[in-house]
């Protein structure tokens, strides 16, 4: 199968990565961070089926052989600015607030920074890195024989829908109603594509949507942990995708889009 044409390419990962996702999230209820993988292993999976394993060039297209820096700045603030903005308007409504978890010294508020710091550089060559590599890495790529702009909305779709299986576990985004909280997630998955993808298209890289992707998951963890909530409405207006979040993405993904000239 040395001669798969990238659409082929394209549609292989697509089932493979569901797969492997649905035994990882649902029959081995693996965490979150090692879930991330799947689309990793999948990568390998298809090299293996496809006879790219050992060639460079397939992995040189994976965009890791280029770092990016034009967007590194970008993707460090972005998704903090995002975020923050995302949590200072839900703890101003009935339904969140603002709380300081018990037991918290002086001494473990000056070493936030550093903890976030480390958490920053581990899970952009870890797990954010591991799933980056799947969508932006090699989904994306295979996909630009239809358009860019097509095949980003495609890719929004499958990383979504790529969730699915851990949603159903009960392990990822089980507050609120499932019918409000799974579109609103797969609108932001399909705006973060655009903007992680812009960045994979403008440099060539791989690693500032893997810095991105690793800095959107540790603020809103972070903030999650300073917010008491009253009620699931909360899961509407903050979080990693509720409707502020969804409305900051969508202007930052229509600049990008223009800014880059992606058609």
């Amino acid at each position: 199968m040395s001669k798969v044409s990238n659409g082929v390419k394209a549609g292989l990962f697509t089932a493979i990565v569901m797969i492997v996702a649905s035994i990882m999230g649902i029959v081995m209820k693996l965490p979150g961070q090692v879930y991330m993988f799947a689309p990793l292993l999948t990568v390998l999976i298809l090299f293996a089926i496809t006879g790219d394993l050992l060639k460079r060039r397939s992995w040189a297209e994976l965009g890791l052989n280029k770092a990016g820096f034009k967007y590194w700045g970008f993707a460090l603030l972005a998704p903090i600015v995002i975020l923050a903005a995302a949590y200072l308007i839900l703890w101003a409504t009935p339904y969140a607030s603002f709380f300081v978890p018990e037991g918290m010294t002086t001494a473990m508020w000056l070493m936030i920074p550093a903890k976030l710091a480390i958490a920053i550089v581990f899970y952009t060559v870890t797990s954010s890195l591991a799933e980056e590599i799947g969508w932006r890495g090699y989904l994306l790529p295979k996909l630009a024989g239809i358009g860019w702009r097509k095949a980003l909305l495609i890719v929004g779709v499958v990383h979504g829908a790529f969730h699915f299986p851990i949603m159903i576990a009960g392990n990822y985004h089980a507050e609120g109603n499932p019918w409000i909280v799974v579109p609103m997630f797969v609108a932001t998955t399909i705006l973060i594509s655009f903007v992680f993808g812009a960045m994979r298209i403008a440099t060539g890289s791989v690693w500032p949507a893997a810095i991105m992707h690793a800095i959107h998951n540790i603020f809103w963890g972070t903030f999650g942990d300073f917010t008491k909530t009253e009620s699931p409405v909360a899961e509407y207006i903050g979080g990693e995708s509720g409707i502020v979040v969804i409305v900051l993405y969508t202007i930052i993904a229509i600049w990008m889009m223009k800014r880059e000239k992606i058609k």
